[in-house]
């Protein structure tokens, strides 16, 4: 089978306008009065085409094969204007070509185990042209030219293993092993990535059982997070990518334990990085605060999850009960700061049901209005 699809609409862009009237005092003086406008226009392409095999050689064997291509582009104009001080006009174009191939294979040895075989490839490139041309209050002109590209090839080999001990207790346990190698103009650098897997069930009866989990998340950095152009993002805020980041690897624990066939759950959990990829900053002489990016030295995750469903069924109506609530606590460690937080999020969902006409009445409650940590913030003046 073969699926396409392209992005490309005349009226697909964006445009935002952000405008700031400054006012600065000194004990209740009026010094001074400016305005600081921004207008940012972007244009979107995009395109996707993948090509797909699956093979049924028997019921105890399958192979998966597909082939992706997609590119993306996009064009940005961003005119900055500060009263009195400069102007400031942008252009930007950020290309990346994809490509990505894989092959895997299931194969069910017996009544009690099964395994699968996997191998991938994945080829992008990624490129930013950048062109700037500043005129300050004297009508002098900077101009600042910049093109950057990276390339990148990862092969990626996996396979995992499942078995039924006994009709209480079955495992499954997996590695991955992914190579990457980007580059940059006359720099590259290697990378390896493990990504292990295991699982590890107990079911001592038909309502309650135990899933021990571990699991590695990996991430690589986006095109905005290695350019190291520096734009504006406005009159006193920078950033700037930083493309010697490196890919981050995040090792996740928990413990799931199912009451009642889904009734009741907790799954308690820890995360752990020493690579996470963050955004940074600092504030320098000019009282100007540049962003950045990093990849931190420590983040942690830890909380509990929990969730109840319930189905109540009456004569003519039902009640329906659904739960779920996460509390935890966060940490990362960057060249900046080091920030933790406790916050927790959840949601209650309280339904009524007319079983003959199947209407339906309902009370929600949700909050998912919760804080995510990252490695921004400074310190000045004791604060």
């Amino acid at each position: 089978s073969f699926e396409s699809y392209t992005q490309a609409l005349p009226l697909s862009e964006d445009n935002t306008t952000i405008g700031f009237n400054t006012s600065q005092y000194m004990n209740d003086t009026l010094l001074e009065t400016f305005r600081f406008d921004s207008d940012i226009q972007k244009t979107t392409f995009n395109s996707y085409n993948s090509l797909f095999y699956i093979g049924d050689f028997s019921e105890r064997t399958k192979l998966n094969v597909n082939f992706t291509y997609s590119n993306y582009r996009d064009d940005y104009t961003n005119s900055t204007v500060q009263e009195g001080y400069y102007v400031r006009e942008e252009i930007g174009i950020d290309k990346k070509q994809y490509t990505r191939g894989y092959a895997e294979l299931d194969h069910i040895i017996n009544d009690k185990s099964s395994f699968q075989l996997g191998y991938g490839n994945t080829w992008r490139e990624l490129e930013n042209l950048f062109i700037a041309t500043i005129t300050d209050d004297t009508n002098a002109v900077t101009n600042i030219n910049s093109d950057f590209k990276l390339t990148d090839m990862r092969y990626k080999f996996y396979s995992n293993f499942s078995y039924r001990i006994n009709k209480k207790w079955s495992t499954r346990a997996g590695i991955a092993l992914e190579t990457s190698a980007p580059k940059v103009e006359d720099y590259q650098v290697n990378y390896m990535i493990y990504q292990p897997l295991f699982d590890l069930r107990f079911s001592p009866s038909r309502k309650l059982n135990f899933t021990l989990k571990y699991r590695t998340h990996t991430g690589y950095p986006s095109i905005s997070q290695i350019n190291p152009f520096t734009s504006l993002v406005n009159p006193r805020m920078t950033q700037s990518g930083n493309p010697f980041l490196g890919p981050q690897n995040i090792h996740r624990i928990s413990m799931r334990i199912n009451i009642a066939q889904g009734l009741l759950s907790f799954e308690p959990y820890t995360n752990y990085s020493n690579n996470v990829i963050v955004k940074v900053g600092e504030l320098d002489a000019d009282n100007m605060f540049n962003m950045g990016f990093e990849n931190a030295e420590l983040f942690q995750r830890h909380g509990v999850k929990a969730n109840f469903n319930k189905f109540i069924r009456f004569t003519k109506t039902a009640l329906i009960l659904q739960a779920n609530l996460e509390v935890y606590n966060t940490r990362i460690k960057s060249s900046a700061k080091d920030h933790s937080l406790t916050d927790w999020q959840g949601e209650q969902n309280v339904f009524l049901m007319r079983l003959k006409t199947q209407s339906l009445f309902g009370l929600k409650y949700q909050r998912h209005q919760a804080q995510f940590i990252n490695g921004l913030g400074y310190d000045r003046g004791d604060v």
